[in-house]
């Protein structure tokens, strides 16, 4: 969706963006997960919001871990 151009004394102009939120603690949905592969072997690292890791070669067991959090050791 586009949003507008301004028409102000004649001249064109983009209206100002839209406010960044300031970082820090989000909602749940606003969490970052990562899962990368490890270079030479056959296996996925995932890395949580909270900066705990894990490895394993089957991706659904990856995701499992990082979606229980909290309970993930």
């Amino acid at each position: 969706m586009s949003v507008p151009a301004l028409l102000t004394a004649g001249v064109m102009t983009s209206p100002p963006p839209e406010p960044v939120p300031p970082p820090g603690p989000g909602p749940a949905s606003a969490r970052v997960y990562c899962v990368d592969w490890v270079p030479g072997t056959d296996r996925l690292r995932g890395t949580c919001h909270c900066g705990a890791t894990a490895e394993a070669s089957d991706p659904e067991r990856i995701w499992e871990w990082l979606l229980a959090h909290p309970a993930h050791p």
